[in-house]
């Protein structure tokens, strides 16, 4: 009810009771970064970030993931 739960995903915030987070899956995800003393990769960081936004959403909050590459794909069909 009301504007819904609070959502961070990457720096970005918003409210809502349907959320739908489009990640980046395609090859460039495999560049490392430096974050503090660790060498990590976009995908890593990403999977971490991921996480920790489904973590925060509070009970009754709707989500969707949608991967992309070439294509995008919901989360729950594999690419064959």
């Amino acid at each position: 009810a009301g504007a819904g739960g609070a959502v961070s995903f990457m720096g970005n915030q918003g409210r809502g009771n349907r959320v739908v987070f489009v990640v980046d899956v395609s090859g460039s995800m495999s560049a490392t970064s430096q974050v503090g003393n660790a060498t990590i990769s976009r995908f890593e960081l990403l999977k971490k970030e991921l996480s920790k936004s489904l973590g925060q959403l509070r009970g009754g909050v709707q989500y969707q993931v949608l991967y992309f590459s070439d294509f995008a794909w919901p989360h729950d069909e594999v690419d064959s």
